[in-house]
């Protein structure tokens, strides 16, 4: 989910990071890089001050929080315009 999400971004010229995972000198490299969003696919409390500390400005897209199991109804889905726009005024 969050590779699909970047790659929308990046499409549009955001400068995007995923992190896949929470761990120590992979993740600090590509937080040098102050992207403008980062994609957590695992935001633990650490990897969440990690970020910011170390890139401070970028915004943080948690799919780690959103992701289930079927979908009950169609209208719950959040669609990539949905994520734009909440980037946009955050």
């Amino acid at each position: 989910m969050g590779e699909g999400i970047a790659a929308r971004l990046r499409d549009r010229g955001v400068a995007t990071t995923v992190l896949a995972r929470p761990d120590g000198a992979p993740m600090s490299g590509e937080l040098a890089k102050h992207p403008s969003v980062i994609i957590a696919e695992w935001a633990t409390p650490e990897c969440l001050a990690l970020v910011g500390q170390l890139s401070p400005t970028s915004r943080i897209v948690d799919v780690g929080n959103v992701i289930g199991h079927g979908f009950s109804d169609s209208a719950d889905l959040a669609h990539f315009s949905a994520i734009l726009d909440a980037l946009a005024s955050a």
